[in-house]
């Protein structure tokens, strides 16, 4: 199996005795499961010789027209509910509502002569049959084996963006299959907006930027701030057509389906990406994101009832919108409107009525997807001095963290039911909390074991659903020794299992080294950015650009660097 950049190729073969035959579904879309399965709304297909057919079949609304024309088949047909269709080339699935099941129906095809390949290529379009038939013709010259060397060959060049040397050969094996599943998504879809005729940037399979917002597009827009332009144009088309962001954006007219996971993500996401110096219309996207956050449409409704109330349900929420006008706030600032600062500025302080007082954990009174309060309590918020405070300073916040990872055992009463660190997206920066307490150590110990225990390269080597890459791509700055801070200008030091990583960035190569760097010698002793000792376990944002070099010398013993130093904290 393999693919171009607008179509895709398959290959079957079969036994010498045996005459190839495969049958196309074209009932089945999503995940083939009771609760979360699609099925079509409306469709058409057709023969168009016995080796080819086209049509389209709308699933959760949007049209997907496709071309299929198979190598080496002589005889074709379609079928229905497993029976063989007779003196029938085509078939009209009439319109209906979305969810409501439909027979299995599609496609065959065989071949001629026994032990015969049979070779599927498919082109694709949201758009129209004739953009199918463009990307057919575009590889029609191509064999299989060149066209799966041209895809190679592509991802070549992405995953060249970052080298790594030294480390193991599996610990190899194990960033670069991060850092593909990390590129991998969201799909790119320009010129094919099926909502609107405008050619230009759109995605899909934003599946679940609650996680892919912490790790993925800060990775994606770091390496490739060209493709954060495009990614910044389309959520801003998104906001304009829609009146809202989503926080997720499938491949259907739903961008409101999962307003349960979290509440004003883009938010966040669009500030992040201007602190990485995305170019854009700037002054647009604030208005847009301004204009969302006073909305009081159903999706956008969480932002009204959080002005009202200063609080909502579930509580994780609360976190996000507090995050989202501290993202409104900073444009604002930076852009040089007061107004829309000023009345950002209580909203972003609100986070505090998320949490109780007596255990400096967020309340048990909510909700939590895919966790619990614990899961949720440590998150990177804007104001950590604050958040730390709330928990009666360093020392218990610490003995949270400590219990959350099992560095002591649970007090009395607590259920904490299993290792904590990675279990899932919600909790993934957690380890990183640690350096707002001055104990860097902590987050490599957890960090390093989280790598060595929790992924592998085999069935099971990751630790959650990889959800859209979020998980991928914490592995991956995690194993550089990095970790961004969404929405904030701040990247943390953490421990590199390479001896040497180059990312290559605007202006040339950012690069780690890690002198003296084993299994055993994790923490970080000194560094020195360009030369110059660096005391603190962070870097600012203008710190890191093509050109500059981190060096960080490895022991075997927690040392005293970077813990004198805390992150910024931005209360304001």
């Amino acid at each position: 199996m393999t693919c171009s950049q607008r179509s895709a190729i398959h290959r079957y073969e079969f036994p010498e005795n045996t005459k190839g035959k495969i049958a196309i579904d074209l009932s089945a879309g999503g995940l083939l499961v009771a609760d979360m399965r699609s099925y079509p709304q409306g469709g058409k297909v057709e023969l168009t010789g016995c080796s080819s057919a086209e049509g389209v079949v709308v699933m959760e609304g949007i049209p997907l027209h496709f071309r299929i024309e198979v190598v080496n088949s002589a005889r074709a047909g379609l079928w229905e509910d497993g029976t063989e269709l007779e003196d029938t080339t085509s078939k009209v699935l009439p319109s209906r509502n979305s969810g409501e099941k439909v027979s299995p129906f599609g496609l065959w095809f065989e071949a001629e002569t026994a032990g015969e390949p049979l070779e599927v290529r498919i082109g694709f379009s949201l758009r129209s049959m004739d953009r199918c038939r463009e990307a057919l013709a575009e590889v029609a010259a191509e064999s299989f084996g060149k066209i799966a060397r041209q895809a190679a060959g592509r991802w070549d060049v992405v995953l060249g963006k970052i080298e790594v040397e030294g480390g193991t050969e599996e610990l190899r094996e194990m960033f670069y299959s991060g850092f593909y599943h990390a590129a991998l998504k969201p799909a790119d879809f320009r010129d094919e907006n099926p909502f609107n005729s405008c050619d230009g940037p759109f995605f899909f399979d934003l599946a679940t930027l609650w996680d892919q917002y912490k790790t993925q597009l800060p990775l994606l827009m770091t390496l490739w701030p060209e493709w954060g332009e495009s990614f910044v144009e389309f959520l801003t088309e998104v906001g304009q057509r829609e009146g809202v962001f989503p926080v997720s954006y499938l491949m259907d007219n739903a961008p409101e389906r999962f307003n349960k996971q979290a509440t004003g993500l883009c938010h966040i996401i669009l500030a992040d990406a201007q602190m990485r110096g995305v170019k854009a219309d700037w002054d647009r996207v604030l208005m847009l994101l301004w204009g969302t956050s006073l909305s009081k449409k159903v999706a956008t409704g969480r932002f009204a009832e959080f002005a009202r109330d200063r609080i909502v349900q579930p509580l994780s929420h609360t976190l996000d919108l507090a995050g989202a006008h501290f993202g409104i706030a900073q444009m604002a600032k930076q852009l040089g409107y007061q107004g829309i600062y000023d009345h950002s500025l209580p909203l972003l302080r609100c986070w505090p009525s998320a949490l109780d007082e007596k255990t400096g954990l967020l309340r048990e009174d909510s909700d939590y997807y895919e966790g619990e309060n614990w899961n949720y309590s440590f998150r990177i918020l804007h104001d950590m001095v604050g958040r730390i405070k709330l928990a009666g300073g360093e020392e218990p916040f610490l003995g949270l963290l400590d219990r959350f990872f099992g560095f002591q055992e649970p007090l009395p009463g607590e259920t904490v039911h299993r290792f904590e660190g990675l279990n899932n997206e919600p909790d993934m920066e957690a380890p990183y909390l640690y350096h707002y307490v001055g104990r860097p150590d902590r987050t490599v110990e957890v960090v390093r074991s989280v790598i060595r225990y929790q992924f592998s390269t085999g069935r099971g080597g990751l630790p959650g659903n990889d959800d859209s890459g979020g998980l991928s791509s914490w592995l991956v700055w995690s194993m550089i020794g990095l970790f961004p801070v969404a929405g904030m200008p701040v990247i943390l030091i953490g421990s590199p299992v390479f001896s040497r990583i180059g990312m290559k960035l605007q202006g040339g190569e950012f690069v780690v080294r890690a002198e003296n760097n084993s299994d055993e010698n994790i923490y970080v002793q000194k560094a020195w950015l360009n030369g110059r000792a660096l005391e603190r376990s962070y870097l600012r944002l203008s710190d890191f650009h093509g050109g500059s070099e981190l060096v960080l010398e490895m022991g075997p013993n927690p040392s005293s660097w970077g813990k004198e130093s805390r992150p910024p904290s931005f209360a304001s």
